[in-house]
């Protein structure tokens, strides 16, 4: 999709990536405007899994973006090269990539080019996602078609269709890279696109277990669900993916070879219990929550600790089941919450929340008050980073530095375009720098035509005021100037 340089940021003083983007830009504005919109919205995200970016440009037609120089591989050459070699690294990998696009998610960003090229490994394990948005856009402009094979083996069957997108297109894509991970094959592969379309489309993918015989059904089931041709049916966040990832990372006493089976005490396939998962849920949805709170203590006695994946779903319901005997004491709670929020509390606010979600986990009520929460943070954050570039602002303005003053609302227009506090601020530091520079020419000029009237070079000084008027029709200044100078020439005539 273009050249990256290593280069050396000199106010930094560190390295960068400076990445240029081929393409139609420079004959497709509409493009380009598209890509400092993407950019622009990616360079907003701060996460200890995602690349940061520091700036973004053009240069004769060529849009480039600085961002943070990393050192590895990315997962594509790491998959090639058969680098991944144990199930604890797939999941930590897998774990990383979905916490960072969750972040996005949760900020109105959804990556749309989620594939092992745009996953990159750092040296110490650290996942670090890249291309929001950015390269998916680039390859549109371009006809290699090994780069778009590449890309359609990723998409989600939403995708394939042309339907708006969520984050949930991302996790189709994740399910994916971690089936490639642990296989080195694609689940969905063809000589053609179409074919490939058409597997993703009707296709389900080829058992895990024919390519990866030692796959733990928790894993298993985990890929089974975020690889649902029915975007309802997949995970509804990809927090909630990262969790049962989590688990069952945590449930692995050593490092596990892809080559060696994986043993858990009394493990047995997820296909065994979910019978009874719906069982107790279909008594939920019928009232009978006594019922439901023994069947559900029988499935835990029965099984113990020995399936991550149920667990996960054993504490949902738990959750559910709590939640509908308190639902009076938990909204009284929650409008607390929304309250310490909305008056500025958020870290009261989260704190709080935290504890709710221990004993009522994975509840709607509560993953709406974490959105509430997120919001707000999201809204205080804003106010804090306008009202620091205003006052930054008003330092320069203080010491006649309009130009720096300018810089810096416009590098914050650049974050929040919508911002009207900050457009009004631009506009009033435009409007004293006009005025300011205004009256340095005044000053200039009068003190241009005194020197001049000093050498006797009256002719002289009436041009000149002559010049300024047709800058400053309207500046009484010249005007009085003006008059008095043609009057004292009448008078040497």
């Amino acid at each position: 999709m273009g050249i990256v340089y290593r280069a050396y940021d000199p106010i930094l003083k560190r390295p960068v990536a400076l990445k240029t983007l081929s393409g139609d830009f420079g004959q497709n504005p509409e493009l380009l405007k598209r890509f400092y919109r993407e950019a622009e919205a990616a360079g907003g995200l701060r996460h200890f899994n995602i690349v940061t970016i520091y700036d973004l440009g053009e240069e004769n037609h060529t849009p480039f973006i600085a961002m943070e120089f990393l050192e590895g591989c990315d997962l594509q050459n790491a998959i090639q090269q058969q680098q991944i070699q144990s199930l604890n690294q797939v999941l930590r990998i897998a774990r990383q990539s979905c916490e960072a696009l969750h972040y996005a998610h949760g900020r109105g960003i959804v990556h749309r080019d989620v594939k092992p090229a745009n996953v990159f490994l750092l040296e110490d394990g650290t996942v670090k996602i890249v291309d929001f948005g950015i390269a998916q856009m680039a390859s549109s402009t371009m006809t290699r078609t090994g780069m778009v094979m590449g890309t359609v083996s990723y998409m989600s069957p939403e995708q394939v269709q042309g339907r708006n997108l969520d984050g949930r297109s991302d996790q189709f894509s994740m399910g994916i890279i971690v089936y490639e991970m642990l296989t080195g094959t694609k689940p969905f592969h063809g000589s053609s696109i179409p074919e490939i379309f058409f597997k993703i489309m009707n296709e389900p993918p080829a058992p895990i277990r024919q390519q990866y015989p030692h796959c733990p059904p928790a894993l298993e089931a985990i890929l089974q669900r975020c690889l649902m041709k029915d975007r309802d049916q997949r995970y509804p966040d990809l927090s909630q993916m990262a969790r049962d990832l989590e688990r069952l990372l945590a449930s692995l006493n050593r490092e596990f070879s892809l080559q060696e089976a994986v043993a858990f005490g009394g493990e047995r396939s997820g296909l065994l219990w979910q019978e009874a998962v719906n069982d107790i849920q279909q008594l939920f949805q019928d009232g009978q929550i006594d019922q439901a709170q023994l069947r559900l203590d029988d499935l835990r006695r029965q099984w113990g600790d020995a399936d991550p994946l149920l667990n996960a779903r054993l504490d949902s319901l738990q959750g559910s089941i709590r939640l509908a005997r308190n639902r009076t004491s938990v909204q009284k709670h929650l409008d607390n919450i929304q309250a310490l929020a909305r008056d500025g509390q958020v870290t009261q606010a989260e704190l709080l929340l935290d504890r709710l979600e221990e004993e009522y986990s994975g509840q709607d009520e509560i993953l709406q008050t974490r959105g509430f929460i997120i919001d707000a943070k999201r809204r205080g954050e804003k106010i804090h980073f306008i009202r620091g570039t205003i006052s930054k602002a008003k330092v320069f303005l203080e010491a006649e530095n309009h130009d720096q003053a300018l810089k810096t609302l416009e590098q914050a227009m650049r974050v929040y375009p919508e911002e009207k506090a900050l457009l009004k601020y631009y506009q009033s530091t435009l409007e004293r720098k006009a005025q300011f520079s205004r009256k340095a020419f005044i000053r200039d000029t009068c003190a241009n035509v005194s020197a001049r009237l000093k050498d006797g070079q009256l002719e002289t000084a009436i041009r000149t005021v002559e010049a300024a008027l047709e800058r400053f029709a309207d500046e009484e200044v010249f005007q009085n100037l003006y008059k008095t100078l043609i009057a004292r020439k009448r008078g040497i005539r």
